[in-house]
């Protein structure tokens, strides 16, 4: 006979892929006539791009393009020139149980690149990137919260979880016209640029999220009226975005994921124009949301019976407890010495964050990651080179939980980046950082799936005395020894005049034997 089973449904947030695909970088192309030749190769930046996605089936589809952003110096003059080639790819990702009420998330990371100039208009390009892709499915969860029958004695557990009530993923896109200011050069090339997102900050509005932030775009350009002249321009372009998201309430935690797929910027430089000093940028990107609001269960992790020999099925369950969601800002000051270079000045510093992870440690939560700083300057003979130098960062937030099981899914951008010469040989450096972090407390569970008995078979009791001698050890569990002699918790408390479940030390107690 089965036991009949009250059951309560969760929906957990399971992230059911987290790999990455490896793709090769091999291209080879020579500069177009209007291009001098190359001098020396400052930097070769390849920027994989992800142009769209798509769910057919059970596959996600992923194309894209590899930008190459060559800077050089042209043997004529020594200039800073640059030119830029693309290369499509594309990729997928599979699974069984396809990708219906999933969020997928891709991140593009870059391994070795290796660049070379094979002649003086001839450039071959090789390395390798990543495209890392997580996927989140909303998993339902059955679990038993009571288990019927008057001989039964159950173990339960109150908990406290985060329920994935919602999700949702939009696509969208940014159009904005960029005015230079009147004090600076007329862009003629762009050198470089790049793009973040800053979460400022979210609200809801009858079953929507409206996601408030901006795209900080910097852009490194060559004047028109000077091919010598080299100018930088920082943009911060405001969004208000609009998420539907099922089942969402004013009393959600929700997280908020902005992916920045790809982005364009256009010069108009046509002669004669009012509006030569306009650049115009086309950003595309997709908002995730995942909503969570916390539930109170109560969960069967063991039964027995006081009267039949009884069978016992369990499963292990995995939940999680959204502790928090950290959108904060903080900054670090580096000196970095290079005496080694004559620096007459700095044309343009960029940094890269990589190698992001997290500690648990004494009420707090320590965040480290690497930043690569990228410079491009000028010597004492107004010669162009190009430097790279690593610093490292500390970041500590206090944070206090009862549980070590933590799982830490961050990321940090640089929102600003301040520097200035200290001397002829120092380049103080301050970094403004956004970090943007989730954290859950992790637990596994053993939970009843499914119990029965044969009413057939008694258990073994010796019932000709109604009290028995147990003599316990400190740390033993009065459930343990409840099942052992086919009592319950209960009775042995009332017996005994305990209030603990646990024993605090040897002694002898007194077991009901009914």
């Amino acid at each position: 006979m089965n036991y009949n089973m009250d059951k309560d449904v969760i929906f957990n947030n399971s992230l059911i892929f987290n790999d990455g695909q490896e793709l090769p970088v091999d291209m080879d192309f020579s500069l177009p006539d209007y291009c001098p030749d190359i001098q020396k190769i400052l930097k070769c930046q390849v920027k994989p791009a992800i142009i769209s996605k798509n769910v057919s089936g059970d596959r996600l589809n992923i194309d894209g393009n590899v930008n190459i952003n060559l800077i050089y110096t042209d043997s004529e003059k020594s200039s800073v020139r640059c030119y830029e080639n693309t290369s499509p790819f594309s990729c997928y990702v599979e699974l069984k149980s396809g990708f219906e009420n999933s969020i997928y998330n891709n991140e593009i990371k870059l391994g070795y690149i290796n660049c070379k100039a094979v002649s003086p208009r001839k450039i071959d390009v090789h390395g390798a990137f990543t495209v890392h892709t997580k996927v989140y499915n909303k998993e339902d969860i059955n679990i038993t919260s009571n288990v019927n029958g008057e001989d039964i004695q159950q173990q339960v557990l109150n908990l406290n979880f985060s329920n994935l009530v919602g999700n949702s993923q939009q696509v969208f896109s940014v159009n904005e016209v960029l005015n230079l200011s009147q004090n600076q050069i007329s862009p003629e090339i762009i050198l470089r640029s790049d793009i973040n997102f800053n979460l400022e900050d979210y609200k809801f509005v009858s079953g929507k999220i409206i996601i408030d932030g901006n795209f900080i775009l910097r852009i490194l350009y060559i004047g028109a009226a000077d091919l010598n002249q080299i100018d930088f321009i920082e943009y911060s372009i405001p969004i208000s975005q609009i998420i539907e998201v099922p089942n969402v309430t004013e009393k959600s935690k929700n997280i908020i994921n902005i992916e920045i797929l790809n982005y364009k910027l256009n010069i108009n430089n046509e002669v004669d124009s009012e509006n030569n000093n306009l650049i115009t940028a086309d950003i595309k990107a997709i908002a995730s949301v995942m909503s969570f609001e916390d539930k109170k269960i109560k969960l069967i992790s063991d039964v027995y019976s006081t009267n039949y020999v009884i069978n016992n099925e369990y499963e292990n369950i995995k939940l999680s407890k959204l502790e928090d969601v950290l959108n904060l800002n903080f900054s670090d000051k580096k000196t970095i010495e290079l005496s080694e270079f004559r620096i007459s000045s700095v044309v343009d510093i960029w940094a890269n964050v990589n190698n992001i992870s997290s500690e648990h440690k004494d009420g707090k939560i320590i965040f480290s990651g690497k930043t690569n700083l990228n410079i491009l300057a000028f010597d004492t003979e107004s010669m162009p080179f190009y430097i790279e130098r690593a610093i490292e960062f500390e970041f500590e937030n206090d944070f206090v939980s009862e549980n070590s099981n933590l799982e830490v899914d961050s990321k940090i951008i640089p929102l600003s980046l301040n520097y200035k010469m200290s001397g002829s040989s120092n380049l103080e450096i301050q970094l403004n950082y956004k970090l943007h972090s989730n954290i859950f407390s992790c637990y596994k569970y053993k939970t009843i799936s499914e119990s029965s008995t044969e009413k057939e078979i008694p258990k073994d009791k010796d019932t000709n005395s109604g009290l028995i001698i147990y003599y316990s050890e400190p740390g033993e569990k009065l459930w343990d020894i409840a099942r052992k002699y086919y009592t319950s918790v209960e009775e042995i408390l009332k017996e005994n005049n305990l209030e603990a479940e646990i024993t605090e030390q040897k002694g002898m107690l007194l077991i009901p034997n009914k």
